[in-house]
């Protein structure tokens, strides 16, 4: 059997190897030589940063035109109204959606924004959907409603954990979580008249 003598040669550039590899050379007693390539990962050189072809996007907020007029709200069936005004009322008894009203410091509304849309018996309360929209609009007061398609205006277990852990995280952005509301086809329940949240 032959000792294999393994010599590794890096070749640059100017040796026709193909582009982010490295050509090993293998040569072995009695004059024969063979080589493979080896693929490697290109370093980046020092204050210098990957770029791509596409543009990078600027984040704007746009806030469209609505059909209601701005309102204050100072009760909760005045937020209950206009969240009865903003709703797509044939979907109440269909699925689960939530939205959320934006306020400045005298409760005057500023907009609203459909957090999401759900199934049957339930809908996702994202607090960074929320928190990111109230930030951007700079709202210092939110109201949210969820809707229950089967017509039960009892909170659940859920619905309660959830509002509270909204509430904590708007506490940190000195944005106050006013109410929470519950909407059926009849009526609606408000977590803050029930000393809920």
């Amino acid at each position: 059997m032959t000792l294999l003598r393994i010599d590794f040669t890096i070749r640059g550039s100017g040796d026709s190897v193909p582009q982010n590899k490295i050509k090993i050379t293998v040569k072995i007693f009695g004059g024969l030589e063979y080589y493979f390539y080896i693929c490697t990962v290109n370093q980046l050189k020092p204050n210098t940063m990957k770029t791509y072809k596409s543009n990078l996007p600027q984040i704007t907020l746009k806030l469209k035109k609505g059909e209601e007029l701005n309102c204050k709200i100072l009760k909760s069936s005045d937020a209950a109204d206009l969240f009865r005004k903003i709703w797509d009322v044939d979907s109440l008894t269909i699925y689960e959606s939530m939205i959320c009203i934006f306020l400045n410091r005298q409760n005057n509304t500023i907009g609203w924004f459909k957090i999401s849309q759900g199934g049957l018996s339930s809908t996702i309360c994202d607090n960074r959907l929320i928190l990111a929209t109230g930030l951007n609009c700079l709202a210092s007061a939110i109201i949210l409603c969820h809707n229950h398609p089967s017509g039960n205006l009892r909170p659940s277990d859920s619905d309660i954990s959830v509002h509270k852990k909204l509430n904590e995280a708007c506490k940190l952005m000195d944005m106050q979580v006013l109410d929470s509301l519950i909407l059926t086809e009849d009526g609606y329940m408000s977590m803050a008249d029930e000393g809920l949240i």
